[in-house]
């Protein structure tokens, strides 16, 4: 079986930003670092002719130096993320007492101060996940949706069974039936 590989990061960027950051291991990162590592990072010169993400920029910055005012309805785009907030279901099984308290308090009566602060809160237990993996969720291709947090009326978080560690985020290559073991 041939695993799918897709990812909104250029694989140059990823594999360079992890090669600069590996030499802050533990470290705390000012600002003053911080630039140094987006300058070692981002950089024509790291990044080389060859990456993709070059190539796509200096295409688009071409296409735009050239447009004129009527041309924009097939403008080229460097990045089309959407993503969906769910809550990895062995984050909720751990936590799901307090994810269960937080979703009660929310649908009170509260300050709005009070009301941001529990959503902060309760995003702390979501990842982001790319529209396409969220999709297979609902779809039950290699993953399910097994209950919604709904906050209110415009917010929604939903528990999908996508394996999750900390080291390597969420894995969409799922053996759904390990969580219930």
């Amino acid at each position: 079986m041939q695993t799918i590989k897709k990812s909104v990061v250029d694989f140059t960027i990823f594999s360079k930003s992890k090669e600069v950051l590996l030499q802050y291991n533990n470290q705390l990162i000012d600002e003053k670092i911080k630039m140094k590592i987006v300058e070692q990072v981002y950089s024509r010169e790291a990044l080389g002719a060859e990456c993709e993400y070059i190539q796509t920029f200096d295409e688009t910055l071409a296409w735009y130096e050239d447009l004129l005012p009527y041309q924009e309805e097939n403008k080229p785009t460097l990045r089309d993320i959407q993503n969906q907030l769910v809550i990895p279901y062995g984050v909720y099984r751990e936590n799901e007492l307090e994810i269960e308290n937080m979703k009660n308090e929310l649908t009170k009566k509260l300050e709005l101060k009070a009301k941001i602060n529990f959503l902060i809160e309760l995003q702390k237990f979501t990842v982001p996940i790319a529209t396409w993996a969220y999709d297979n969720a609902r779809k039950r291709k290699n993953g399910e949706i097994i209950s919604t947090i709904r906050v209110d009326r415009y917010t929604e978080y939903p528990v999908v069974t996508y394996q999750y560690t900390e080291e390597l985020g969420l894995i969409f290559a799922n053996d759904v039936d390990s969580f219930f073991h």
